[in-house]
């Protein structure tokens, strides 16, 4: 099994309607047998690879065309750096493969959490 720090699962989301394609990556962040960290040190640690985790723009893109997301990452809470809970500052949106529906919702969790293995951390490609 990689250790969780080596996963790099890169994709592409393309615009049905303008062409426009994004590249971004769902990167692990936990060292070999580590337990779960912070999010303050996971965003860290995601930070030293090429800009860190995604917010603003590059979070409504991916919203916005969810069901493009390859499947192998259905597994996965999806974790951006975007702080759009205005009444909880420190909650990250997140996205996960869940529900009555089995499609992608998007969630708030803290930052304070303790971040495991389920999650990957979304971040832009050049």
């Amino acid at each position: 099994m990689a250790i969780h720090k080596d996963i790099s699962k890169p994709f592409k989301l393309v615009d049905k309607k303008t062409g426009e394609i994004r590249r971004f990556e769902a990167v692990g962040f936990l060292n070999e047998d580590e337990a779960p960290i912070s999010g303050n040190e996971m965003m860290a640690r995601v930070a030293g690879k090429n800009g860190g985790a995604i917010d603003d723009g590059d979070m409504e893109f991916v919203w916005r065309h969810r069901d493009l997301l390859p499947p192998e990452l259905q597994a996965h809470d999806l974790v951006t750096n975007q702080r759009d809970c205005p009444d909880w500052p420190h909650n990250l949106v997140c996205f996960d493969y869940y529900g009555y529906n089995r499609e992608w919702q998007k969630f708030y969790e803290s930052i304070d959490t303790r971040w495991s293995q389920r999650a990957l951390v979304l971040r832009r490609c050049p």
